[in-house]
């Protein structure tokens, strides 16, 4: 009964940001062996190429769009054409996103030109999808549930990337709002906070792709003592999607090792060489 429920076999999910080889290709593939056909959104061909092949590979369906996320007019065209040539679409995944080094500055010397960017792409593409969607949804009567991609850093201070954190801490607002008004009418809206995890932009062979030293993304910063890999966003994804979670709309799924468990104040360095046994109990005549 459990694992039939996490099946997608004859739905249509959306992905936006699907190609890449990192989370959003992760993301489609678990779709994809869950039985639903992919509409997969990204910016670019080889991208497209590469997951098509991946996805027809599974014995799915794939329309691959190219789509420039930050145009609004594009996206919408995208969305509403997918949903022609299917009739419907019943789940919709935002992985589009992130923040790139050039993008990283001190708060008081924050360009206009790069929060716009950042917005655009962070915030925006997320809000037009997700209404273009559900309007969609809304007005033919068919159920589905959204999944949005946060992140960690909307869930705190983003030193030298605060407009990335503010536009992810919108995207978990606008999920709650958006729970809260389309759950009524059958559409569940949750979102995956992931946590530092390798993917191929974040990523140069084993080095993480940093302008400046973060111990968030240390390994030895999180409790599990190490990153978390594309494949584990893809199968929270998968649940907050599937009839596994009916009952779970409005939330965030934080997947990090454990990294925002722990407290502010220092790592576990500290007390290693602490005894951890208990002592024995003193001899009372002593």
């Amino acid at each position: 009964m459990y694992a039939d429920k996490l099946r997608l076999d004859g739905r249509v999910a959306l992905v936006l940001g699907a190609g890449g080889g990192g989370m959003g290709t992760q993301t489609s593939l678990a779709l994809a062996e869950a039985g639903a056909s992919i509409v997969a959104l990204d910016l670019y061909d080889e991208h497209l190429r590469e997951l098509d092949e991946q996805v027809t590979a599974l014995g799915a369906t794939c329309m691959p769009i190219k789509v420039d996320a930050c145009s609004g007019d594009a996206l919408r065209s995208a969305i509403h054409a997918a949903w022609e040539a299917f009739g419907g679409i019943h789940h919709l995944v935002n992985v589009v996103g992130g923040t790139r080094p050039h993008q990283w500055f001190r708060l008081d010397n924050y360009p206009d030109e790069v929060f716009d960017e950042v917005y655009g792409f962070n915030l925006r593409s997320h809000f037009v999808s997700c209404r273009e969607m559900a309007h969609l949804m809304i007005t033919n009567s068919m159920q589905g549930s959204i999944v949005n991609y946060a992140s960690v850093s909307g869930l705190g201070g983003a030193p030298y990337h605060g407009p990335y954190g503010a536009m992810k801490s919108a995207v978990i607002s606008l999920t709650k709002t958006m729970a809260v008004e389309w759950g009524p009418l059958g559409i569940r809206v949750n979102a995956v906070a992931p946590g530092g995890t390798k993917t191929p932009r974040a990523y140069l062979g084993s080095e993480r792709r940093s302008p400046i030293g973060d111990p968030t993304w240390s390994p030895s910063w999180n409790p599990l003592g190490r990153t978390c890999e594309p494949e584990e966003m893809a199968a929270a994804t998968l649940f907050l999607l599937s009839d596994l979670a009916s009952a779970i709309t409005g939330q965030t799924l934080v997947v990090d090792a454990g990294a925002t468990a722990r407290s502010s104040l220092g790592g576990s360095e500290k007390f290693a060489g602490m005894q951890t046994s208990r002592p024995e109990k003193p001899n009372s005549n002593s």
